[in-house]
């Protein structure tokens, strides 16, 4: 398995215009790699949101270049606890594998966030969405 430091290397987060950016680089195969990415993601989100606890926070989540989309079944978990965070007020996910937009339907639905986070194929379109 990889290291923490080289499993950061697949992805990255940033703050612009208090919009919090998770960017998925490269899929991650291993169910135990995927599972270990996703817990340092939380981490990372964590670390934001207990900076400021009141503060509410938009994301958009992209995975455009993802061709496979394998999402590990612990990695599915934590996306659904990010996505039922009560500081999470609007996400949009960005991506353009079908199998990707059934497993994040899969996790809005099951967060109960139905109108909060919307799935789109355009980064321009979601980040227009996040600043309604």
């Amino acid at each position: 398995m990889r290291s923490d430091e080289e499993l950061k290397q697949s992805y990255k987060i940033h703050i612009d215009n208090e919009i919090i950016h998770i960017h998925i680089i490269y899929d991650l195969a291993d169910s135990n790699e995927n599972t270990r990415r996703m817990e340092l993601i939380r981490e990372k989100l964590f670390n934001i949101f207990n900076m400021d606890k009141n503060k509410q926070y938009k994301i958009i989540v992209e995975i455009l270049y993802i061709a496979r989309g394998h999402i590990s079944n612990e990695a599915r978990k934590i996306w659904i606890e990010l996505a039922k965070n009560k500081q999470v007020v609007k996400s949009a996910v960005v991506g353009q594998n079908i199998f990707l937009q059934v497993a994040a339907n899969f996790i809005i639905n099951t967060a109960g966030r139905n109108e909060s986070i919307h799935w789109f194929t355009e980064k321009k379109k979601a980040l227009e969405w996040l600043k309604e």
